[in-house]
């Protein structure tokens, strides 16, 4: 979807770390515990990969939940500020074991056409839900840019 300016954005969930290869599994339960402690979601799932993720070791530091905002946050759950800013967005349709190809693709394409990425966290929103899962399923990934 190339480059698009996003506002700052309140997610409200729960900030946990994973290895890459049980990442679906972890944030299954995840959204488990935020669906059972927030009485009214917010309509928009979404999962912001921190800045203190370690790639080389496959480690991911995320927070998944919803964008929005409470009042009162339920004791578990954390609310949180995905910095806005510029992002290269790239959608992807598919089945979300294949999610990595898009975050792979994604800087694949920024590397070939020379845009720099900047050092803010990078996100997904579950344009289909986060408990939709199919070859339709339609995910947004957003790679923040200088």
């Amino acid at each position: 979807l190339g480059i698009q300016e996003k506002p700052q954005q309140s997610i409200l969930g729960v900030r946990q770390g994973a290895l890459m290869d049980q990442i679906g599994d972890q944030m299954m339960k995840d959204y488990e515990i935020v669906n059972a402690k927030v009485a009214e979601k917010p309509a928009i799932a979404a999962a912001m990969y921190h800045t203190t993720s370690d790639l080389r070791k496959r480690w991911l530091d995320y927070t998944a939940g919803y964008l929005g905002e409470l009042e009162i946050v339920p004791a578990g759950i954390q609310q949180d500020s995905i910095p806005g800013g510029r992002f290269f967005v790239v959608r992807h349709t598919g089945e979300m074991k294949f999610i990595g190809n898009a975050w792979s693709g994604g800087i694949q394409v920024m590397r070939y056409k020379k845009i720099k990425m900047a050092k803010r966290p990078g996100f997904e929103i579950y344009v289909s839900g986060f408990d939709e899962d199919g070859p339709e399923t339609v995910t947004d990934v957003y790679l923040a840019v200088k």
